[in-house]
């Protein structure tokens, strides 16, 4: 196989594999917002609890809702506030909602991928070592 036609059949499985991850990411993306957004919104608590240690590592999570009802009535104010071993607190609402959805981008996007970029790339292969040999003859007639 010449060097120029392995670059050539290298970069078209690359460009599959590529429109494979991108299919995947395109479905993840909006189901993600989803997922995470409806787990925060139905139980704060299990959803923010997934992601404790790695918003809080050294102390604890501690989540409030307020509700309020001079805007309109049932609105809530949620904080999230890790408190340290020492007992200073920080806000962390962003990294948690931030991270929730991160872990619910990974949670479909590897199951899409698996679902349809593995095999696109395994026919990616197939196709262009079938190419390949067909290029080049039938192995040993040089």
């Amino acid at each position: 196989m010449k060097r120029r036609n392995a670059v050539a059949y290298l970069l078209a499985e690359v460009v599959a594999l590529s429109i494979a991850c991108s299919a995947a990411a395109f479905v993840a993306l909006p189901s993600a917002g989803a997922l995470g957004g409806i787990t925060i919104g139905v139980d704060p608590r299990f959803a923010f609890g997934i992601v404790e240690r790695s918003v809080c590592p050294d102390g604890s999570l501690e989540f409030t809702s307020i509700r309020r009802s001079y805007h309109r009535p049932g609105e809530a104010e949620m904080h999230l506030d890790c408190v340290a071993s020492d007992g200073s607190r920080s806000n962390v609402l962003l990294q948690g909602v931030l991270l929730v959805l991160g872990v619910a981008f990974l949670a479909i996007f590897v199951p899409v991928f698996v679902i349809f970029g593995l095999p696109l790339g395994l026919i990616a292969y197939l196709v262009t070592r079938a190419i390949v040999s067909l290029s080049n003859g039938p192995i040993g007639a040089r």
